[in-house]
C-alpha cells in the first residue's frame, strides 16, 4: 500500500504494500515525536534511538525510533536505504521510497485504533466533511480474512509465526486490477481499494499490482498491523523492526 498521508501531506504509509493514506476532511496534526529509553519484549533496556521526523529522510544504517504519545507503544529498525521518507500520524507510520509516498515500503498500524471501509470502492472525494464514520465500521476481529475476502485481491494461506517475539498471524497479498477508476488522492495514483481509515487524519488503500506481506501481530494485549512491501529494502526493515513499549519508570 501506500503510506498514509498526515496533514497537510497527501500522502500515505504504504504502497505495494504498506497501505496508501491520503488526507481527510477530519485531520489533526501530526504525531509528535518521543523518543526514550525504552523496553522490547524481552524486557532488555536499549538506548534512544534517532528519532523519525515526518517527511526527513532516513540515512542507511542508522537506527531509528518513534514512540506515540497516545497509545504509549511504538518502534525501530534499521533502515537500510538511503532516503526512505516517514509518513507519521498517530496510530500510524510509513515509510516510502518517494517523497510523495507512492513507493511505500513498510507501514506499521495500531489496529484496534482504526476503522474500515465498508465499500473499498468508495469515491473519498464524495464524502462530506465529518462523514467519513459513517462509510466505515469497527476494524474485523479477523483482519487479515477481511483483506482476504476483498474483491480482486489474492493472498496466501496464513501462517502463524511471530515478530519480535510477539505472536502473529501473516498473509501475502496481491492486488490485481480495479473497476475503481477514481484516483486515490490528489496524485495520479488511481484504481483505488480503500482499506483503513484512520479518524487521527489518514486514509489507506492499495493500487494495482500491489504486491507484500501483512503481519497481525498481538503486542501487549493490543493488536497492530506491520505491512511490508515487495519493493527492495522493505524486508531488511522489517527484519530490524522492535516494538517498543514506553518505559514506565
Amino acid at each position: 500500500m501506500s503510506p498514509p498521508s498526515s496533514a497537510p501531506l497527501a500522502t500515505e504509509v504504504v504502497d505495494t504494500e504498506p497501505i496508501g493514506t491520503t488526507s481527510e476532511p477530519e485531520i489533526i496534526d501530526s504525531v509528535t515525536v518521543e523518543t526514550v529509553a525504552i523496553a522490547t519484549a524481552d524486557s532488555t533496556a536499549e538506548p534512544a534511538a534517532e528519532e523519525f521526523r515526518d517527511g526527513v529522510p532516513t540515512e542507511k544504517g542508522k537506527t531509528y525510533a518513534i514512540i506515540d504519545p497516545s497509545s504509549g507503544t511504538g518502534f525501530s529498525l534499521l533502515s537500510s536505504v538511503d532516503g526512505a521518507y516517514p509518513f507519521l500520524v498517530i496510530n500510524t507510520a510509513a515509510l516510502s521510497l518517494d517523497e510523495a509516498g507512492t513507493q511505500g515500503l513498510i507501514s506499521i498500524y495500531s489496529l484496534d485504533r482504526l476503522r474500515t471501509f465498508i465499500d473499498p470502492f468508495v469515491d473519498l472525494m464524495a464524502i462530506p466533511p465529518g462523514g467519513t464514520q459513517a462509510v466505515t465500521e469497527t476494524v474485523a476481529t479477523d483482519y487479515l480474512a477481511w483483506v482476504g475476502a476483498l474483491p480482486g485481491v489474492t493472498v496466501g494461506s496464513v501462517k502463524e509465526t511471530s515478530v519480535d517475539g510477539w505472536p502473529a498471524r501473516s498473509i501475502t497479498y496481491e492486488v490485481g486490477p480495479s473497476p475503481n477508476g477514481l484516483p486515490c488522492d490528489d496524485t495520479s495514483l488511481a484504481g483505488c481499494l480503500f482499506t483503513l481509515w484512520n479518524p487521527a487524519g489518514s486514509t489507506s488503500f492499495y493500487v494495482p499490482n500491489d504486491t507484500g506481506t501483512l503481519y497481525e501481530v498481538v503486542v501487549d494485549g493490543s493488536r497492530a498491523l506491520v505491512d511490508v512491501s515487495f519493493r527492495p529494502g522493505a524486508q531488511e526493515m522489517f527484519e530490524s523492526l522492535k516494538f517498543l513499549l514506553k518505559d514506565e519508570g
